[in-house]
């Protein structure tokens, strides 16, 4: 952490070297050249950095070295960053001032702050003199050379390149388990049934009821996963999450969600997992929710609590999950540390060292897989494992944590803080992976590596986190590119332990909180009013997280929304006056209507977080942030974004939603447009434009945006997709693109997407195209690499398989609502030989569906949703041996033909799972389980 520390320290030392040379006719009595030798001093003290902390965990003067030189770096990134501030202030006030008095007393401030900033500088001098002392004292060295800095970016692109490959070998053991559970799951003489599975933390209870629910809930008309954890939370919320997941519309789950979700649980079949309950009262409340309208509908709670799991299981006996076998234990543990091998061989000579230190991490899985993953990375040498299992005879409150401390002190310096932030994170949080890149950048944790994008060096660092076994995937793209990760809560606990050790963050749940003014970071999981009234707050926090959920925990006073509201606007505008060093400002869930100019004062930030706040307008100060690398909204209701955006260089991600509106700077003027307007475009290093209406921006803009990598534009989008179709008009390096064109009132047969020619695009690999097409392109019109294509609204006339199934790349294809109006489809021989996932829907005209042989030769999981005029599903199904999943949502003599020794039998036989639903509605649990029942 000092590493960051240092870094930014200096990055402020060379921006004001620049801005004072700038000056004319002001002279800071040899200032800069005091300030020049200091950041000389640090960037040579940087590069001792991972000597000491390499040696710090074994020496305590070390450890408190490595802490004073954090503490300088810190000091002096506030005393630069609150002197920039001032400088600011100062040439505001000047412009606004008239008349000699006015002008001479801001000039009377200016001299006094820049002699204070002097005094300042002077005493930093004398306290990085006695770093370089202590440093000489310790015997630190310098282990970074220029020769060695190119080798480190040589080794990282490999070390990349490497982990990016690895994929997750399957799950080891719960062979029983999961058998048992699934036969309880799945019996439908069961008509209703609670499972609680019960042990202690690191087990494995949540990996195997992840195992067993993505396995079951296809059967099931809804289902949902989640997460209630120890700490405090409101019940209301967690009703809220499960009527999201299940498929409650917005405005059921906001007016009144007891009501909506339980009389949508009684029409339908349901598996509901509850992970990580703590407390008998937490399910008393929820119960009530779960109807039991005798249809197979089943609960599982995970819990380390006996008493919780008894009390659940209603009479039953819980599911007690126990330790490894020691086969098991040994089978895991191998792939662990052999991962490439794919059977996990032991060469001999280390095997007796192996199963020593298998034998201290207690056969408790997380431990396993945690010290798997140090050991991959370590040599395969007799010596170093030796070390390792020294290591672990030491100290320690019980094996798992000695195997997390041990893992945590093999991190690179470069990954620690990387790791550590997933504590400051909900714990039941999906962590989207460019949210989390976006944060870490913006704290400063990513360094460059070569001629890799910073983006490109985060997801470096994320894959090794993953390979180490110490972050799990929660989701992968189809390139097996990893879109969503987690935390084990007995990491995230290990993380949130060693960061309150370090004063790396701190996090205020409720009044009994913690508050510390050293620390840099802090996340609020209630109400920001709670925190600020208390005044737990610093001036020196560079990252303010806010995740509040809902206004439940504000409501206690017996105020009024509107009182509220107002309330929260007020600690907002004290947010930015009193927190005016951050870089990181996340407010998700923080409601209020309007950001306060105030705002404007921020000049630091480099993410700005705005998810579901409800808020009605930005204001057009957000100018004056000109570090700002990401701007996040995504909201729930119609919001103003002024176009002084369309000018902030350093912009990299504009992530809006359906609701923004973007003023265009070329249409409306100055007297229409109550925010200020531009004539020019400047977003050189743009790479994520997400969600904008294509009446906001000019075509021609998107020329300047060089750098995209995503874009997604909706609305009236014609013009827009012809300067897409203009080779080398955009940048090349476009990965997702997304066109979901409007059809004009009163000309609903008039092309809302032109003829489009994409085929210079190399490295695109999403295309969602929605509106009615002027022209399908033709296969090599297509961007070559394409990996994902969706059309929905497309009005197609033409059966669209014989150009579509030419796309060699295809793994994912959707044909959508009211994408093909004829009524017949025919893959031909060999056609599609990558895809794997195919997807008809709402093709309301489709009668005919043929398949020759040979197409479709990777295809696992086809679904049929709503095309009421299909009789039967293609001769050509016999032949795809690949394929594994069948969901269909058809009429009810559909699936007359394929009943056992029905017509259609012989064409799905091989299938292992078959989802069905009755057309219009859920069908019935029994009769959907019976369905179910021969296929597996």
């Amino acid at each position: 952490m000092a590493d960051i520390a240092v870094r930014e320290a200096i990055r402020k030392f060379t921006n004001i070297l620049g801005d004072l040379s700038l000056e004319e006719g002001i002279r800071f009595y040899r200032l800069d050249e005091q300030i020049e030798w200091i950041r000389k001093e640090l960037d040579e003290t940087k590069s001792f950095l991972i000597d000491a902390d390499a040696k710090q965990e074994g020496d305590e003067r070390v450890k408190n070295w490595v802490r004073d030189v954090r503490d300088f770096a810190y000091d002096t990134e506030d005393i630069i960053g609150t002197y920039f501030l001032k400088r600011i202030s100062w040439w505001r006030r000047k412009k606004r001032l008239f008349g000699f008095l006015g002008r001479f007393a801001c000039i009377c401030c200016d001299s006094a702050a820049t002699h204070e900033f002097v005094m300042q500088i002077e005493g930093l001098k004398r306290r990085s003199e006695d770093i370089k002392r202590s440093r000489d004292t310790y015997g630190i060295e310098c282990n970074v050379t220029e020769a060695a800095a190119g080798e480190v970016a040589v080794s990282f692109q490999q070390r990349r390149e490497y982990f990016s490959k690895y994929i997750e070998p399957d799950i080891v053991g719960f062979v029983e388990d999961i058998k048992v559970l699934k036969e309880r799951l799945l019996d439908e003489r069961i008509k209703y049934c609670v499972i609680p599975i019960v042990g202690m933390g690191g087990l494995g209870k949540t990996t195997l009821a992840k195992k067993v629910y993505n396995d079951v809930k296809p059967y099931f008309h809804c289902h949902a996963w989640v997460y209630i954890s120890g700490k405090p939370r409101l019940p209301s919320y967690i009703l809220e999450e499960i009527a999201k997941k299940i498929g409650l519309k917005k405005e059921e789950w906001e007016e009144n969600v007891e009501k909506n979700l339980l009389s949508f649980l009684k029409e339908r079949s349901y598996i509901i997992v509850l992970d990580d309950l703590w407390a008998i009262e937490v399910w008393e409340f929820l119960k009530e929710f779960f109807p039991d309208t005798m249809n197979g509908s089943r609960i599982i709670v995970t819990t380390r609590n006996h008493d919780v799991a008894k009390h659940v299981a209603q009479g039953s006996s819980p599911h007690e999950l126990g330790f490894l076998s020691y086969n098991e234990s040994w089978q895991l543990f191998s792939k662990k540390v052999f991962p490439d091998d794919g059977i996990g061989r032991f060469p001999p000579e280390l095997e007796p060292l192996g199963r020593q230190i298998l034998k201290r991490c207690g056969q408790l899985p997380l431990a396993i897989v945690v010290m798997g993953g140090l050991l991959s990375l370590k040599d395969k040498a007799e010596h170093v494992w030796l070390r390792v299992l020294q290591c672990m005879e030491g100290e320690a409150n019980g094996e798992c944590q000695m195997t997390l401390y041990l893992s945590y002190i093999d991190l690179p310096y470069y990954l620690k803080p990387c790791f550590l932030y997933f504590g400051l994170l909900p714990e039941d949080l999906e962590i989207p992976v460019s949210r989390l890149i976006n944060l870490w950048m913006a704290e400063g944790f990513i360094q460059y590596q070569g001629q890799l994008r910073l983006e490109d060096v985060a997801r470096g660092y994320l894959d090794e986190l993953i390979y180490r076994n110490l972050i799990q995937v929660a989701k992968r793209s189809f390139g097996g590119r990893v879109k969503a990760c987690t935390i084990h809560d007995v990491l995230h606990e290990f993380c949130i332990s060693k960061a309150k050790e370090d004063d790396f963050f701190g996090i205020y749940r409720n009044l009994d909180s913690d508050a510390n003014a050293k620390m840099r970071r802090l996340a609020i999981y209630c109400s920001v009013c709670s925190y600020i009234s208390l005044n737990h707050y610093t001036s020196k926090l560079r990252a303010l997280l806010c995740f509040q959920k809902d206004w439940e925990s504000l409501e206690k006073d017996q105020r009024s929304k509107k009182e509220l509201e107002k309330l929260e606007i007020e600690h907002l505008r004290f947010i930015y006056t009193g927190f005016t060093l951050l870089r990181v400002l996340n407010l998700e869930g923080v409601q209020f209507e309007d950001l306060p100019d105030e705002f404007g004062i921020l000049i630091h930030l480099k993410y700005l977080g705005l998810r579901d706040t409800k808020f009605k307008s930005l204001p057009s100060t957000i100018s004056n942030l000109k570090n700002l690398e990401t701007l996040d909204i995504q909201s729930t209701n119609y919001y103003s974004v002024p176009s002084v955006i369309w000018l902030m260089t350093q912009l990299r991600h504009i992530i809006l939603d359906f609701y923004a509106e973007l003023r265009n700077p070329f249409i409306f003027g100055y007297r229409m447009d109550r925010h200020r307007a531009v004539d020019k475009v400047s977003l050189p290093n743009l790479q994520t434009l997400w969600m904008i209406q294509g009446s906001s921006l000019e075509p021609s803009c998107l020329c300047e945006m060089t750098s995209l990598r995503e874009l997604k534009i909706h609305g009236q989008i014609m013009l827009h997709s012809k300067v897409l179709s203009t080779p080398k008009a955009i940048s090349d390096q476009l990965e997702n693109l997304q066109l979901e064109g409007r059809t004009q009132f009163p000309f609903p047969d008039v092309p809302v997407i032109p003829a489009l020619m994409l085929s210079h695009y190399g490295n695109l690999r999403q295309l969602v195209l929605q509106g009615k097409l002027e022209k399908l392109p033709n296969h090599d019109e297509f961007p070559p690499n394409l990996t994902k294509l969706s059309l929905q609204s497309t009005n197609l006339l033409e059966d669209p398989m014989a150009t579509l199934s030419r796309l060699l790349n295809l793994r994912n294809l959707v044909l959508g609502y009211w994408s093909y109006l004829g009524n017949k489809l025919v893959c031909s021989e060999g056609g599609f030989p990558k895809l794997e996932v195919f997807k008809l829907i709402y093709l309301d005209q489709l009668k005919e569906w043929r398949v020759d042989g040979g197409a479709f030769p990777q295809l696992r999981a086809l679904k049929i949703k709503n095309c009421e005029q299909l009789d039967m599903l293609p001769d050509g199904l016999r032949s795809i041996t690949t394929l594994t999943q069948l969901e269909l949502n058809m009429p009810e003599r559909f699936y007359s033909r394929f009943q056992r020794n029905g017509e259609d039998w012989d064409k799905i036989q091989h299938v292992h799972s078959i989802i069905t639903w009755q057309y219009g509605k859920a069908k019935q649990a029994n009769f959907y389980l019976k369905m179910i029942s021969f296929t597996i």
